[in-house]
């Protein structure tokens, strides 16, 4: 036998190693007292020998030891084993790495920085490595350091998954930057008198006090995930002086000694509570978290039920009742969702929990979306790990939208931080609560905090004032009356005085018109929002309202209200024109609505092309065209008079050029008659108040229907996260309660959306008959004509005049009159109301400016050419 193998045999022998020892031991004074110095150096090689094999040999098992653990999901005596074996091994680049993972596993990714600092600086090549160390650096607030790692992520990246998270945060960095430095004017203080150098997390409000989970109990089992005690639900009072009384434990049957109690949700009532149970060990696996129900009878609580919405194979947690307890919240990672865990709603079917849904993407996230709970408002208030916030899990809120909610906002410092922030519950008057979070600086892991919300006061300042034609002088516009609208109805009223100021007071995220009105002057509207505006005590909005003194001799030009050629029918981008809702722009109909006092001339002009005789039909067809259109859309048709004058009255009298003609083609209106007495009644940025009858119907043999392509959704695709694990397999046992939201331990990761945009189908133009031109009704609407794929020639009846060449002006202008000529955007339909909003989502589809194709002509008469090019 070798002396290697002979080494190897016997270096892990006890007995081998105790008698090296023992003879090395009692042999040292002849060693030492030899005078030959080759026997000592001999021995001295020797003992090192021995040690060497002796460390390594301990090195290794302690490695052993701890990747066993992990595997486990057993973190703190992973660390433990980890820290011991990095004492033997200390050349090993991965050791602080897998200690790293380990603290982050353990939902403490906060004490993990200095060791992916020191793993990095060994060397290590796990690929992950500089992802978790980014976000070990975000989560201390050192968002700058975190932005560079995550760089150096991406540009190694081979997760796709993972890189994707990355680029996220490099995204979402200067966000958080600013939100870190808002000041919300909230007030926060740790809540002491019940927390300890425990967990205490998760308080719920009763009639006399709180109920909250708490790791407290010195005799419950160690959880070996995270190194604290299972945890027990308990009760306290707070007097109305503000005393608190002991913690006492909730008890039997629903406390249990080797199971995790927490996250509670309590009906109005008091007689049914919701909460949750996990690491019954009744499963192998350890991934066990349900919601059990319980209910007080005779004083006493019913052994607790499992619901039957929890899964055999999913995590559910965190329930949380509506306001009128009909609907249950929770969270889950059941598959469907858009990432690890998602918020879901269950109502009552034949007296069970059922009819799951999703609460869809706009509050679930790729990451984790936890601990749901509602105020006495209707206000949700969750926590989230993906949502653009300052660390880990972040506390955000979402008011109630229909059958939705609001995009989610955060709740900002000092109620987050970079910690975990989570489970916030306020009192009936939405001013103070608690909420909980393991920041630094607390009595232990988990603290609970009281929270004071100072709510913010907005104000809005302005002035109405009048532009003279003559001098241009700006001008204060004296009684004036100024209204303030939210949600359609009228909430304050102001007349101006002889400054032309007003002033209103707002409340927080909403928005509002607010409406300028005289007599003899057109109606003005601006809006102001106070969405999002988390700052300052008084925030002063400096709103100027201009308002236009009504001229009974002036003609007012209505933009880009073009016809087909030969055609009085409204296409479709003029209908958009007409019912455009623009408070610095206003369509016409918008001005009547809001000017209900005045009636109007409406004026149709031709070019000098064609016959005096068929251009003044023409015009006059249009005109009429025009008011019929108008009238459908709730406009009384006793108000409008329509006129045309054909190619009577020019503008450029001789027109030779293409843009002097187009200049002379025009729709004009001339206010004829103005009544006091009546006023603008607001309805909204739709046109449609909550009270305002329903729209009214044309008439069925009048053509009103405009099409218009559908808008496409592009589809979401889900991608699943794949995370790199340090040694493999690993095999993880799900947190408690306790962190229901922190679960990097669990075996599902979270799934990171991909959303695919796909292109709109090509639109086909329906074919263009040729026919003898006949005029169509006066209230017809057809779109605008699309040429076929080959261009026919034109028609000509007679000889055009020939075009003048243009000077550099006239380029100027035909450059400046084709932007008014293209419709680059899909019209609105006629039909319904017209907003002003977009959507984040929806994008319509783009239709190239109208075009249609010359038809046969009449030879018993000529034509009007003026808009065969349009």
């Amino acid at each position: 036998m070798s002396l290697k193998k002979s080494i190897k045999k016997f270096k892990n022998c006890n007995y081998f190693k105790i008698n090296i020892y023992f003879c090395l031991f009692f042999k040292m004074p002849a060693f030492t007292q030899s005078r030959n110095p080759l026997k000592f150096s001999f021995y001295l090689y020797i003992l090192a020998v021995i040690s060497t094999f002796t460390g390594c040999n301990t090195g290794a098992k302690l490695l052993k030891e701890g990747d066993n653990e992990f595997r486990s999901a057993n973190y703190f005596p992973a660390i433990e084993k980890y820290k011991l074996a990095q004492e033997k091994l200390t050349k090993d680049p991965n050791i602080p790495f897998k200690i790293a993972e380990s603290f982050r596993l353990a939902n403490k990714i906060f004490d993990s920085e200095t060791y992916y600092q020191d793993a990095d600086a060994r060397g290590c090549k796990m690929n992950s490595l500089p992802f978790y160390y980014g976000m070990s650096l975000k989560t201390n607030g050192k968002y700058d350091e975190a932005a560079q790692q995550f760089k150096n992520y991406v540009s190694q990246a081979d997760d796709p998954d993972l890189k994707s998270a990355a680029a996220f945060e490099i995204a979402n960095l200067n966000e958080i930057k600013k939100l870190a430095e808002k000041n919300t004017r909230n007030k926060i203080k740790n809540f002491s008198a019940i927390n300890t150098s425990a967990s205490e997390f998760c308080p719920v409000l009763i009639k006399t006090g709180l109920i909250f989970s708490s790791s407290r109990g010195e005799n419950n089992p160690t959880f070996l995930t995270d190194g604290s005690k299972f945890t027990d639900l308990y009760r306290v009072t707070i007097e109305n002086d503000g005393n608190v009384s002991n913690p006492e434990p909730v008890g039997s049957p629903i406390n249990t000694p080797n199971a995790h109690e927490a996250t509670t949700a309590i009906s109005l009532d008091g007689k049914t509570m919701l909460f949750t149970r996990s690491n019954t060990g009744i499963k192998d696996d350890g991934v066990e978290t349900n919601i059990y129900e319980t209910k007080l009878e005779f004083e006493e609580w019913t052994a607790p039920a499992k619901l039957a919405i929890n899964g055999d194979t999913t995590w559910e947690s965190s329930p949380a009742f509506s306001l009128d307890n009909n609907t249950l919240y929770f969270s889950s990672n059941r598959e469907g969702g858009f990432g690890g865990l998602d918020l879901y709603k269950a109502t009552k079917v034949n007296g069970e929990w059922g009819n799951v849904q999703n609460l869809g993407s706009t509050i679930n996230t790729s990451g984790n979306e936890v601990f749901p709970v509602f105020g006495h408002d209707g206000t949700l208030y969750f926590s989230s790990d993906r949502h653009v916030g300052l660390g880990n899990l972040d506390i955000f809120y979402s008011k109630p939208d229909g059958n939705t909610f609001s995009k989610p906002l955060n709740m900002g410092p000092p109620i987050n931080s970079p910690f975990d922030d989570f489970h916030l519950v306020m009192d009936e008057l939405e001013t103070k609560g608690y909420f909980s979070s393991n920041r630094a600086g607390g009595s232990g892991d988990d603290d609970i905090y009281e929270v004071e919300l100072v709510p913010l006061t907005f104000g809005v300042d302005g002035l109405v004032f009048e532009v003279l034609p003559e001098t241009k002088d700006t001008v204060p516009v004296t009684s004036a009356r100024v209204r303030l609208i939210k949600e359609a109805t009228q909430i304050d009223e102001f007349i101006t005085k002889e400054d032309g100021k007003f002033s209103f007071e707002l409340s927080q995220e909403s928005d509002f018109e607010i409406i300028g009105t005289k007599t003899a002057y057109f109606t003005k509207t601006q809006t102001v929002t106070t969405k999002g505006l988390t700052q300052s005590t008084k925030i002063l909005v400096k709103i100027l309202l201009e308002l236009e003194k009504i001229d009974t001799t002036k003609y007012y030009k209505v933009d880009n209200i073009y016809y087909d050629y030969d055609k009085a029918d409204i296409r479709v981008d003029a209908a958009a024109q007409l019912e455009r809702v623009d408070n610095k722009n206003p369509g016409l109909i918008q001005i009547l609505k809001e000017n209900p006092g005045i009636s109007i001339e409406l004026h149709s002009h031709t070019d000098s092309r064609g016959t005096d005789e068929y251009n003044n039909d023409l015009s006059q067809r249009r005109a009429e065209s025009a008011v019929n259109f108008i009238s459908i859309r709730k406009i009384d048709k006793k108000r409008m008079k329509p006129k045309g004058f054909g190619e009577s009255k020019p503008l450029i009298p001789n027109a030779e050029t293409a843009i002097e003609h187009q200049i002379n083609r025009r729709t004009e209106f001339k206010v004829f008659a103005i009544d006091p007495t009546k006023e603008y009644q607001y309805e909204g940025p739709t046109g449609q108040s909550s009270d305002a009858p329903k729209k009214q119907e044309p008439a069925k043999n009048e053509k009103t229907q405009l099409t218009k392509p559908e808008p496409v959704v592009p589809p979401q695709k889900q991608v699943s996260l794949i995370e790199k694990k340090p040694v493999e397999p690993i095999k993880t046992t799900p947190l408690s309660p306790t962190k229901t939201a922190k679960k990097d331990s669990v075996s599902k990761k979270p799934v990171l959306v991909s959303p695919t945009q796909t292109q709109p189908a090509p639109i086909t133009p329906a074919p263009v008959e040729k026919t003898n031109p006949t005029p169509a009704p006066a209230n017809a609407i057809t779109p605008p004509v699309t040429p076929p794929a080959k261009t026919p020639e034109p028609v000509q009846t007679e000889p055009a005049p020939t075009p003048v060449p243009m000077s550099p002006q006239d380029t100027t202008e035909t450059e400046i009159k084709d932007e008014e000529i293209k419709s680059e955007t899909t019209p609105p339909d006629p039909t319904a109301p017209v907003t002003t909003e977009k959507s984040d989502t929806v994008k319509p589809i783009k239709i190239e400016k109208p075009v249609t194709t010359p038809t046969e002509p009449d030879t018993t008469k000529k034509k009007d050419d003026s808009d065969d090019d349009w």
